[in-house]
């Protein structure tokens, strides 16, 4: 049984199974009338890089080149980043993932990554690893100097690692 609260008597009264199905389905048809006028908006950032299917085999003159025509940010410090975070492109997340900075998947900003494998993110090939480094300093590393950049690292990319002395190290050599 169903009742609902009178509050002129201040009694519960009785309510029908008929007026019951008629208020459910009105209910139903306010929200659907509502919901039906929601839209919903989709926003995709604009990645302004040219990407060509066939990319050449990975060598670090082509590395460097690419590094320069897509005006990559501290570029020199990407570099030394690139051979710190693949052993000299020896390690296994490179070879395997084609991955040159040591990116984790991201859920949350647009990427060029294509799933994940040893806890790191795979992508197609090397130039789009390159692409997806610059979208991530692009998202994260705005309008910073140099310094603050290399903090950044230091702080937020490979906490705990002494990371920025290591840069800074690699740096110098290169």
């Amino acid at each position: 049984m169903l009742y609902k609260y009178n509050k002129q008597t201040l009694q519960f009264e009785r309510i029908g199974m008929k007026n019951y199905i008629y208020s459910v389905i009105f209910a139903i048809f306010i929200f659907s009338s509502l919901s039906a006028g929601v839209a919903t908006k989709l926003v995709i950032e604009k990645i302004p890089v040219i990407y060509k299917e066939s990319t050449p085999e990975f060598s670090e003159k082509l590395l460097k080149q690419e590094l320069e025509q897509i005006k990559m940010p501290f570029k020199d410090i990407v570099y030394a980043q690139i051979i710190l975070e693949t052993g000299h492109f020896t390690s296994p997340v490179f070879k395997q993932n084609n991955n040159l900075t040591g990116m984790k998947l991201s859920y949350t900003r647009s990427n060029f990554q294509n799933g994940e494998n040893l806890g790191f993110a795979v992508y197609k090939d090397w130039k789009l690893s390159v692409y997806d480094y610059c979208l991530y300093i692009n998202k994260y590393c705005n309008n910073m100097s140099e310094e603050e950049f290399i903090q950044f690292l230091d702080e937020y990319y490979c906490p705990n690692q002494q990371y920025k002395e290591k840069i800074k190290q690699l740096r110098t050599k290169l």
